[in-house]
């Protein structure tokens, strides 16, 4: 396959080096990452001021911008023709139930799928095991079941170490304790402890099982469920 990589740790983090080396065996890969880690950043693009972009080599490219600027400038001018897959990671850390609202690896992921073009988020649950070898097989596996699909998707990917296999699964609840610490007067510091909450059938519950945990995403975040009421209720 075609395949646009990017990440949110930056282009010179493990994660997306060890899966770059994995997928040239198989794939043409275009690496187009940030030149520096921009985490937490969400589906964040950069409007009206100029991204420098610094070529490492004929098809890895560093991106002085966010993981979504990263795949618009990949999909519509840095590749020659577009990728048939972007893969985004691998993330350092897990990204589970209400965290890929802030996770810059899945914001990369929207942006593809927004282009009409099948993504995959993929993070890594014990990072400091290093286990980036063994994580980019899995997602090399992951990506030839990927292909049969039969409309552009997302998923969300999260594989924690030595996986007894794989579940799909929905997105669990994942909050956190004492998220704010006040320093000083003014100053204060965000990033707590997570709470998880491992309901059977959710990503939190395969990984805590010790599976990888694949969970398609939408783009289209409407509330079906609540529109007719909202609609019955509006009359101004």
């Amino acid at each position: 396959m075609i395949i646009l990589l990017t990440n949110d740790d930056g282009i010179d983090a493990p994660g997306i080096n060890a899966l770059y080396q994995q997928l040239i065996a198989k794939h043409e890969v275009w690496m187009v990452a940030p030149r520096y880690p921009v985490n937490a950043i969400s589906h964040a693009i950069t409007i009206g001021k100029e991204i420098r972009v610094e070529p490492r080599n004929s098809r890895v490219f560093a991106v002085y911008g966010t993981p979504a600027d990263c795949v618009l400038l990949g999909v519509n001018d840095i590749m020659p023709y577009r990728p048939e897959l972007v893969v985004s990671g691998i993330n350092a850390g897990p990204n589970l139930g209400d965290d890929v609202t802030y996770s810059g690896t899945v914001g990369a992921a929207m942006e593809g799928v927004i282009w009409g073009i099948t993504s995959i988020s993929v993070s890594m649950m014990e990072p400091s095991l290093g286990y980036w070898q063994e994580a980019s097989i899995w997602v090399d596996k992951l990506i030839a079941c990927v292909k049969r699909l039969p409309r552009p998707v997302l998923l969300n990917i999260n594989i924690p170490p030595q996986p007894k296999g794989v579940k799909v699964t929905r997105l669990g609840k994942r909050t956190y304790e004492n998220i704010v610490t006040k320093k000083s007067d003014y100053i204060y510091v965000l990033g707590g402890n997570p709470v998880a909450h491992p309901t059977e059938g959710t990503d939190m519950a395969a990984v805590s099982d010790g599976y990888i945990a694949v969970t398609p995403l939408k783009i289209d975040i409407t509330d079906d469920e609540i529109l007719p009421r909202v609609r019955a209720v509006i009359r101004v």
